[in-house]
């Protein structure tokens, strides 16, 4: 059995690991501060290394509405690779 190991970012705890059980809020991206995202940066970057993360795959579907989560992660200092849906116009 294949056992993936994953985070989803989080507005509040900067990265919400597969295994962690964490409350519930209520903080919309656009709401954040610089100084937040910064501070949300570095939980990914310590979660990362605590995790064995070098590196992070980042999913989002509208490149326009990740922009807050790029800031975010620019700020973890972790390398980033993004990927989204792409959609030919001819399609």
């Amino acid at each position: 059995m294949y056992s993936l190991k994953y985070g989803v970012l989080s507005d509040k705890y900067g990265i919400h690991m597969y295994d962690e059980c964490l409350d519930y809020y209520d903080i919309h991206p656009g709401e954040l501060h610089m100084e937040d995202k910064q501070k949300l940066g570095k939980m990914i970057r310590q979660k990362s290394r605590k995790y064995g993360f070098k590196k992070i795959v980042f999913y989002y579907p509208s490149p326009l509405l990740s922009k807050p989560y790029f800031h975010i992660l620019w700020f973890s200092r972790v390398p980033v690779y993004y990927i989204t849906n792409i959609k030919l116009l001819d399609e």
